[in-house]
């Protein structure tokens, strides 16, 4: 293979050496683009420790209140009455029975042959009367039944009507929307036409719930009951239940649930934080942030929240099965938190709960180390862009350089080339005149 030569009157192999004052420079940028792609990698890791941080603070959120923390189930032993139960109930057993079911009256019109237009004969004014509440709706003789239901429906009557077929006859229908003998309803027909005004004419009586709860008598014009068991929602699906008992308790499931989303939020920090401070090898990867001062003051800051004391019996998050293990996480026992609740979560409220709760100790951390304008990690990440930019701008200038080195020695080199030539042109031309 034959060697090839840049420069054809020196002998010299100008391209390499060209290549190799530039390459100087190359490694420069080389270098410089090293510590970019490092400061680069810092960067990421500040954004994801930030918006992990920003997290917590929403999980701690989601125990800031009582309600949010005194989770209560509700049970019955009949599936004839359905409960729901509030953070504002209170735990207990309560005996139910149900006598009767709360109904909304119905009332139904004379029997019409058909449904046609002009069937009533005649026109007047419907006066339907629902508690204190009258409402006028007028017909006349070229409705149909359906037209009359349908002016009743777009009144402003609590009612809903309809027409039913038998078989033989067609009725107008009229149904209250709301149970109860409060909503009891009452016609009058200025033309008579439609029987609604008539004692027959009421098919299904409007009636209150009766129940007892231990033994008190109770009545109510709904079926779904809120106000008889405080922070319990009762609704009553069946008449003739017995001895039926609402078991009102904490829900250690639920809470625990809640916890540990907590609990992972709390790891979700803590776990970047000792990744980015433990040295593993002799040295620190490019890109860490080992013995970085600011994720050693949001370690330290951290860790003083999570050990210290709050509420009036001083609790702190170990009483709740929450410990720091050595890899700089949280470990946390389910079991010894559901006991810790177990005889409710009055302690648990102190810990998280109002100004000098964990919540809001972990709300001001995020807000200073997270605010976009003077928060901690903020900064920081303003002065890990402001290095990028700079390195950004050397990287340019060192590639600029070296671009003009090469464009300068090339010349020069081309230069030698030429005088070189001339020489040996002069010499070869001087050797012929001199005959040798």
């Amino acid at each position: 293979m034959g060697i090839s030569f840049g420069g054809l009157a020196t002998g010299l192999d100008t391209a390499a050496l060209i290549d190799a004052f530039v390459g100087i420079e190359d490694a420069r940028a080389g270098a410089l683009e090293g510590d970019q792609a490092a400061t680069r990698q810092q960067q990421a890791v500040v954004k994801d420790i930030s918006e992990a941080v920003e997290a917590l603070a929403e999980a701690a959120e989601g125990l800031d209140t009582a309600d949010e923390i005194r989770v209560l189930s509700a049970s019955s032993t009949s599936d004839q009455i359905k409960v729901t139960g509030s953070s504002d109930a209170l735990q207990g057993v309560y005996d139910i029975s149900v006598t009767n079911l709360a109904r909304a009256e119905t009332s139904r019109s004379f029997g019409f042959a058909d449904d046609a237009a002009g069937v009533l004969g005649g026109a007047g004014t419907l006066s339907i009367t629902s508690g204190a509440d009258t409402v006028d709706v007028a017909y006349d003789d070229t409705m149909s039944l359906s037209d009359v239901a349908q002016a009743i429906n777009d009144s402003d009557a609590e009612v809903s009507a309809s027409v039913i077929f038998d078989g033989t006859v067609h009725r107008l229908q009229v149904t209250s929307r709301e149970t109860g003998l409060a909503n009891a309803l009452s016609f009058a027909d200025t033309g008579g036409l439609t029987g609604l005004d008539a004692v027959a004419a009421e098919v299904v009586t409007a009636e209150d719930a009766q129940f007892t709860i231990a033994g008190t008598t109770i009545t109510r014009s709904s079926n779904v009951v809120d106000d008889a068991i405080a922070g319990v929602t009762l609704e009553l699906l069946a008449e003739g239940v017995t001895d039926a008992r609402i078991d009102v308790k904490a829900d250690p499931e639920a809470i625990t649930e809640k916890m540990q989303s907590y609990v992972d939020a709390l790891n979700a920090v803590t776990s970047q934080i000792q990744r980015q401070l433990t040295l593993v090898g002799e040295e620190a990867p490019e890109g860490s942030l080992f013995g970085d001062r600011t994720l050693q003051m949001l370690q330290r800051d951290i860790n003083s929240i999570t050990s210290g004391f709050f509420g009036p019996d001083n609790a702190r998050l170990a009483d709740f099965g929450l410990e720091l293990n050595q890899q700089g996480e949280f470990d946390f026992d389910a079991e010894a938190f559901t006991a810790a609740v177990a005889g409710g979560t009055q302690a648990l409220e102190d810990l998280f709960v109002g100004d000098t709760g964990i919540q809001a100790r972990f709300v001001e951390l995020s807000d200073r180390y997270t605010d976009s304008i003077d928060g901690v990690l903020s900064v920081k990440d303003d002065a890990l862009q402001d290095l990028v930019d700079r390195l950004d701008d050397r990287i340019a200038r060192v590639d600029d350089g070296a671009a003009r080195l090469r464009d300068r020695l090339t010349a020069q080199f081309a230069s030698l080339e030429q005088r070189i030539s001339d020489i040996n042109a002069q010499g070869s031309q001087l050797l012929a005149f001199l005959g040798i």
